[in-house]
């Protein structure tokens, strides 16, 4: 038995007022066809325009629901509990999809350890990824005193054991900073007290070290810098670099 509402809703519901008074139908053209022809219905719904369409749909739903069709629509909420093994299932889930879809992000195709010794004082940096949005690390602080030699030192590895990189430049500065943990990289137009640049090809696992010493005779601080240019692979790839600061006081 229907419901009591359902009942309202279907007796005395004038559908004229609900079908706009332009839609007719064409009872002169009535087409004959056999049940297992193809009649085009697809193409033809395609023809016209998304909100004709539209308009089409609201209309049937009308016929469908009668008067409860212009009426809002019930919402039903439910508190669902999930066990935790489901949510670690799932975490787990986004974690695989996060690998899948950015192999980029996470291949660190270059190992770099950086060494600084001022002294008998030393600090070793490992390498980071240069990408848009990774955030930089704080940097490890050497100290020293002005007229102590800086003796550099680094390795640099190409980690992956298939993947050939080509024409990449190994850079390495040593630049005043304006203050300890300074986020952006100075300019190297001015306050550079060494630098080193070597262009090479790197094969799969293939190694390169390097070592520079020098000076510092003014006090403050300095930011000490291993970076490649041109190791960036694929769309998704970045650059690698080492770094950290020094601190240099002077005589007392």
């Amino acid at each position: 038995m229907e419901h009591d509402e359902e009942k309202k809703n279907r007796q005395g519901f004038n559908m004229a007022k609900l079908i706009p008074e332009t839609i007719r139908i064409n009872r002169k053209n009535v087409p004959v066809s056999f049940l297992l022809k193809r009649l085009g219905d697809g193409q033809f719904w395609l023809s016209g325009p998304a909100s004709a369409r539209w308009d089409i749909m609201e209309i049937l739903r009308r016929i469908k629901y009668g008067r409860a069709a212009v009426g809002r629509i019930n919402r039903v909420l439910k508190v669902v509990k999930l066990k935790k093994s489901f949510m670690r299932f799932v975490a787990l889930c986004l974690t695989l999809v996060c690998f899948v879809i950015c192999p980029a992000a996470r291949a660190d195709h270059f190992a770099i350890d950086l060494t600084v010794q001022a002294g008998k004082e030393s600090k070793t940096a490992q390498a980071e990824t240069a990408a848009l949005g990774s955030k930089a690390k704080k940097r490890a602080v050497l100290h020293a005193k002005v007229g102590d030699r800086i003796v550099v030192k680094w390795t640099m590895t190409n980690k992956d054991a298939k993947t050939a990189v080509k024409n990449v430049l190994v850079h390495f500065f040593a630049v005043k900073l304006e203050e300890i943990g300074q986020k952006t990289t100075p300019k190297l137009d001015k306050g550079v007290l060494a630098e080193s640049a070597l262009v090479m090809d790197f094969n799969p696992k293939d190694k390169t070290q390097g070592e520079l010493s020098f000076v510092i005779d003014r006090a403050g601080p300095y930011l000490l810098r291993l970076e490649t240019i041109g190791a960036a692979i694929g769309d998704g790839g970045h650059e690698h670099f080492a770094a950290l600061d020094l601190l240099v006081k002077g005589n007392e």
